[in-house]
């Protein structure tokens, strides 16, 4: 083999790559859980003692992986445990059951050594509440809240959401209170969609948030087995069929139009899929087909599926920012919260390469000029 040859079998081998490579966020011996995403920035949720503390407790800390990616945000720790958080640009949610029920707090992180954190839904009173799973997509944040009757102990969760413009002064509303639960809430922009089991089984609801006085709700998806975990980017929501004990679907909704949601299937492969999240048009979820949860993706401009991780132990829990998944993994025994990036022509977002760009990855750079090389090296032909 000669010079030429050699170089573009090596362009081509390191362009096209052998697989995704993980990196751990931030490592620790700590137990590492929930992470969330947005742009280079990864929070999660982490169990921690202090020194002068006998106690362990939840907190909340971020990575900055364009930045500081060696250096920990501060994003909650408070006493009392700080669980679930959400990310969008500055902006970082969690429930905290620092008053003994969950409420839900967010914090700015703009200035990272001075973070600043607000309450947003605090119940004082004896019999209440808990609000619980928040999200949060511009200046909303959303949350599923339960009463429980003080002596039935009957318990109804609904959905509510805030205007957090000025957070010193968030601006509650309900969003969904109708009899039966709403529950698993997620939000991008007006969308706001939730599981909903006001007609027995869970069916995925959505509703228009600024329509504060009167959301509009609408129903993207009923039908006669559970249908949970919505997730949505405002104009596609994803969610997970139970059909057994042992098998799941995963579908989707082109909700453009609200009125007419468009359904289409992602993925009935054997076993079950958990934990959906999307970042269009990559959609990824933990998946156990293969005995183990290994993260899966799929593209939604393409409709091809592929696997992310195949290791012999479990990932779950993705999160998903553009090309950047961030997720759990216990190859150490305790999760710890690992990332990779993804790449190359299965996670491409162009629906028509440019010319030229012949390993459709929607680029013309040096790996098509690799491809290319090779083969006209291959093709014998003399000029």
């Amino acid at each position: 083999m000669n010079f030429t040859s050699q170089l573009a079998v090596i362009l081509l081998c390191s362009a096209i790559g052998w697989g995704w490579t993980p990196f751990e966020v931030s490592p620790t011996t700590n137990r590492q859980e929930r992470p969330s995403v947005s742009g280079e920035v990864v929070v999660w949720q982490e169990y921690v003692q202090y020194e002068e503390q006998l106690e362990w407790d939840w907190d909340i800390y971020g990575v900055d992986l364009a930045n500081d990616p060696s250096g920990l945000i501060f994003v909650a720790y408070m006493n009392a445990d700080q669980t679930r958080p959400s990310i969008w640009g500055t902006w970082v949610t969690w429930e905290d059951n620092y008053y003994g029920d969950l409420d839900v707090y967010v914090s700015d992180i703009t200035d990272t050594e001075n973070v600043l954190r607000y309450p947003v839904a605090i119940t004082e009173d004896d019999y209440e509440d808990d609000q619980a799973f928040p999200r949060v997509h511009g200046n909303t944040v959303v949350w599923q809240h339960v009463y429980v009757d003080a002596e039935t102990q009957a318990s109804d969760w609904d959905i509510r959401a805030a205007d957090i413009t000025d957070p010193n002064k968030p601006l509650i509303y309900t969003v969904a209170g109708l009899v039966g639960d709403q529950q698993r809430p997620d939000v991008y922009r007006s969308r706001i969609v939730w599981q909903d089991n006001y007609y027995g089984e869970n069916d995925i609801l959505m509703a228009d948030a600024w329509r504060r006085n009167a959301p509009l709700l609408s129903v993207v998806s009923e039908f006669a087995i559970e249908q949970i975990q919505p997730v949505t980017d405002g104009k596609y929501v994803v969610w997970r069929e139970q059909i057994d004990a042992a098998t799941d679907l995963l579908f989707g909704a082109d909700v453009s139009n609200p009125e007419h949601p468009v359904e289409f299937l992602i993925s009935d492969a054997p076993g079950l899929k958990d934990n959906p999240a999307i970042s269009a048009p990559l959609v990824v979820w933990q998946d156990n087909r293969s005995g183990v949860w290994n993260l899966y993706g799929y593209n939604l401009i393409t409709g091809q599926e592929f696997a992310i991780t195949d290791d012999g132990w479990n990932q779950t829990r993705p999160a998903i920012d553009g090309t950047l998944v961030a997720y759990e993994d216990d190859r150490y025994g305790n999760p710890a919260i690992f990332a990779v990036r993804l790449d190359g022509p299965l996670t491409a977002d162009c629906p028509a390469p440019p010319a030229g760009d012949v390993n459709g990855d929607c680029r013309v750079d040096l790996t098509d000029l690799a491809v290319i090389a090779a083969d006209w090296l291959s093709s014998a032909l003399v000029y």
